[in-house]
């Protein structure tokens, strides 16, 4: 008996300390699940009384939105999406309508659901009845394994050699199906938590709605407005270049999101300037001439900060102040973002292969476009070359009338290197007072067709009356030179040819000093 009863024994160690004790554990344990249920089913019983309103117009700020909706007269009531501040509802009514009292007052919404993650909502639900529906298996296979270390044999009667085999094998079963339903269980909790996690980032925060009641007499309307935080719209643009034809176009699309719970569709005002919420005249502070405090060993220092659907929209709104775009979409409520295109244009330009070997071997391709015929706003933009993808870049806004240069992209095919030039036997190339340098920049054309390279280069220029800088060698002769010691070069090649570039120059100073060569900027 003793040898039978520690054999069972050794079986209860395997278990973890998940098994349950007791079936009345087990009884326990049910009773609260079936308590809570009833009491979820109670607070069911209750949903949010009125529906989430949608609106009828939106206007779309770089940092928030306007929302519009349009009441009749007389007595109203709608229920505005969270993420919005009473403080900021405001009332509109129509020529001839007057409003008597409005009532602003927050509502739970309790278990409301914005449709667009309805299915999203549906698979968390059976997610998590699956979950339960596993644990439950898992838990009655443990208590019948509990049952199977609570059966007790005789060690006199023949039953213990009939009867163990068949308890061994029953055990090994029942233990089997737990660690592979176990197994299902840890797959479909991390399905759960996926889930989750894509319901924490795309439904509302914010939980409270505003119930907003609006008493009005006359005929016509009430329009309300209200302000909603976490909406934003981004300019952002494709610009392609095509290298033969010399054209380049440019398309802009906004990028626009909202978590407020409802869709916005229809016409959307997409603003490049949020209206100030004060305004104040601008005045001058004079200006004071004073003696430098004494510098002190250690100082803070204080960082510089550089700031830098296929249809269109139907029309875009030029004022003094801003800039609306008026296109027909639809953005969800639910932090997606949707992309509107708003506007194209193709134009003239001239496309130049640049090389600037002191800063990148390989050569880059720069658009220089014709005057604009309307304005461009900031934004970033995505560039092709012959359509591929060549880079991205931060286009800066631009007026109408101005030309633009847009660099385009790398073209690897077209490179420029740069060496430093050795002396010749004796020759000296510095002593006292005075130094040369000298350099070769070969260009090479890799491209299967012949190509104008502008290449771009420098020598020092002086900035003291007593060092003197002397040109001693450029060949072939460049384009252009500024005062500022810039040097360009155009040079057109064929495909697979090569050409070099000889740049070498004087430096005179007194010998009693020592100088150094730094960029100026």
């Amino acid at each position: 008996m003793k040898t039978e009863r520690s054999a069972l024994s050794g079986w209860r160690s395997i278990l973890n300390g998940g098994a349950p004790k007791s079936a009345r554990c087990e009884l326990w344990r049910f009773s609260l699940r079936a308590l809570l249920g009833l009491l979820v089913a109670f607070v069911a019983c209750f949903p949010a009384s009125a529906q989430v309103a949608t609106p009828s117009s939106v206007d779309i700020y770089p940092n928030g939105a306007t929302m519009s909706f349009v009441l009749p007269s007389g007595e109203a009531e709608i229920i505005v999406p969270p993420a919005v501040d009473a403080e900021s509802i405001d009332f509109l009514p129509d020529p001839g309508v007057r409003v008597v009292s409005v009532v602003k007052e927050k509502v739970y919404l309790g278990d409301w659901v914005p449709d667009g993650l309805l299915p999203l909502k549906k698979e968390l639900d059976e997610c998590r009845a699956e979950i339960d529906a596993m644990e439950s298996a898992i838990a009655a296979l443990k208590q019948s394994i509990l049952h199977l270390e609570q059966v007790s044999l005789s060690a006199e009667s023949d039953d213990l050699a009939r009867s163990l085999p068949a308890l061994e094998e029953r055990r090994e079963v029942l233990e089997l199906e737990v660690r592979r339903k176990a197994h299902e269980l840890e797959a479909e909790v991390a399905r759960l938590n996926f889930l989750q996690e894509e319901w924490n980032s795309r439904a509302p925060s914010d939980k409270n709605g505003i119930r907003v009641a609006v008493v009005s007499e006359g005929e016509g309307n009430v329009t309300v407005r209200a302000q909603a935080r976490g909406a934003s719209w981004t300019p952002t643009y494709e610009i392609a270049g095509d290298f033969s034809s010399g054209r380049l176009t440019i398309a802009l699309q906004a990028e626009v999101a909202q978590k407020c719970g409802v869709p916005w569709g229809g016409e959307l005002a997409l603003h490049t300037v949020k209206p100030a919420e004060s305004v104040v005249i601008p005045e001058l502070a004079p200006l004071v001439v004073d003696f430098k405090p004494p510098v002190k060993i250690f100082r803070s220092l204080e960082a510089g900060i550089t700031k830098d659907s296929a249809q269109f929209a139907k029309e875009v709104l030029e004022t003094k102040t801003d800039i609306v775009y008026l296109v027909d979409g639809n953005v969800s409520g639910d932090g997606t973002p949707s992309y509107l295109p708003l506007d194209e244009m193709t134009l003239e330009a001239k496309m130049d292969v640049v090389c600037v070997p002191d800063f990148d071997a390989a050569a880059w391709m720069i658009a220089e476009t014709e005057p604009l015929d309307r304005p461009l706003i900031p934004g970033e933009a995505q560039n092709y070359i012959d359509g591929t993808p060549s880079g991205k870049i931060k286009l800066a806004a631009a007026n109408r009338g101005e030309p633009v240069t847009i660099p385009l992209g790398r073209v690897p095919l077209v490179t420029a290197t740069k060496e430093r030039l050795i002396p010749k036997g004796d020759e000296k190339w510095w002593g006292k007072g005075w130094l040369e340098e000298g350099f070769e920049i070969r260009v090479n054309n890799g491209l299967s067709s012949e190509v104008e390279i502008t290449l771009t280069d420098r020598v020092p220029v002086s900035a003291h009356d007593d060092i003197k800088v002397e040109t001693k060698e450029i060949s072939p002769k460049p384009a252009e030179q500024t005062d500022k010691g810039i040097i360009t070069w155009k040079l057109r090649l064929a495909s697979g040819q090569a050409q070099a570039i000889k740049l070498r120059y004087r430096i005179t100073y007194p010998a009693d000093k020592e100088i150094s060569i730094s960029e100026y900027r």
